[in-house]
């Protein structure tokens, strides 16, 4: 049995997961991951309260981390603990997606990034009229 909560944070759709993951509940998880991955181009799947997954499972996780990386996003690994933790290791996924100890560090990252993402998009505005690019001007700061 597992729950699967699906709230919105900073830009990003957040999958809090509970419970035990397994072949038995892969095809309701895939078809809610992949109705909040097309809609949202990051996530951050929450795995703390996550007891057990299969690698049936850590497949859908997989696919859906491809497509949001092919739209321009991620899927980000947060908190994972025990049997969740060691499948990750054992697969080498350890190494593949962007694994975070909380959810807080997850969010901190994905909200560095988007930050980062809007200023390489302002930094590359260019002035129609000279061609030469605008200076970048961040929300809230002072201009002169």
């Amino acid at each position: 049995m597992f729950f699967c909560d699906v709230r919105g944070y900073i830009g990003c759709a957040v999958i809090a997961l509970q419970g035990e993951l397994d072949v038995s509940n892969t095809a309701e998880f895939s078809s809610r991951l992949a109705a909040v991955t097309s809609r949202e181009l990051w996530s951050i799947v929450d795995l703390t309260e996550l007891a057990y997954i299969d690698c049936s499972a850590l497949g859908v996780l997989t696919g859906a981390r491809e497509q949001a990386r092919l739209a321009g996003g991620d899927v980000l690994l947060a908190g994972p603990c025990g049997a969740v933790a060691r499948l990750l290791v054992l697969t080498g996924q350890a190494e593949v997606f962007s694994v975070f100890p909380s959810f807080g560090c997850a969010a901190f990252s994905a909200g560095l990034t988007a930050f980062g993402d809007r200023l390489a998009r302002s930094s590359a505005k260019v002035d129609a009229g000279t061609g030469h690019p605008v200076a970048a001007t961040l929300p809230g700061a002072a201009t002169t």
